[in-house]
């Protein structure tokens, strides 16, 4: 028998109140691996979990989002994915001695911030196009659907350029994502 180390999830209500998502990260940092060389990291299928926890696969997906959006977990990449199970907790530091010492610290903390923002709406940029590659589409087909065709097929002149100028490129584009979500079906 082992022990590990969990974070109180009932401090982050969104979380807590969905009981797929506690247990997921339950079940996560349970079998989570403790060694050096696989500390906190799990290799395991969305659709594995699925039938180890019995949930559904939208249920584990809408779980393991919710758990990555807290930073509770991290993906890798492939099956692997860093569980959170502890908070780092900064150590405090001495006060600054000047004015112009305290601007300084502001303003690296502000940068330090925004940096972090910046990592988050780009990990959210990436989750929404991963998905819409999953659909089969990339922001250019969905702009080319919705805006070009109908403008097109109502004979709008802007339209009808638009149309001819990317068909190719419209043509490809939905060629190529066809045959991505062939290979990884297979």
């Amino acid at each position: 028998m082992r022990y590990t180390t969990i974070i109180d999830v009932s401090e982050i209500p969104r979380v807590y109140t969905n009981t797929n998502a506690v247990r997921v990260y339950l079940h996560l940092c349970l079998k989570c691996g403790y060694h050096d060389g696989d500390r906190d990291i799990i290799v395991v299928s969305i659709r594995r979990l699925s039938y180890e926890l019995g949930l559904t696969l939208s249920a584990i997906r809408h779980a393991l989002t919710l758990l990555s959006n807290y930073g509770l977990i991290k993906y890798n990449g492939g099956s692997t994915w860093t569980v959170t199970k502890w908070v780092t907790k900064k150590s405090i530091g001495t006060r600054a001695k000047t004015e112009a010492e305290q601007q300084i610290r502001d303003r690296r903390e502000l940068e330090t911030q925004e940096l972090e923002e910046r990592h988050r709406q780009k990990a959210a940029e990436d989750r929404k196009r991963e998905a819409m590659r999953k659909q089969g589409k990339t922001s250019f087909t969905e702009y080319y659907e919705q805006h070009v065709l109908p403008l097109a097929e109502r004979g709008d002149p802007e339209g009808l350029r638009l149309k001819a100028l990317h068909e190719e490129a419209y043509n490809n584009t939905i060629a190529e994502l066809k045959k991505e979500l062939e290979e990884a079906l297979k």
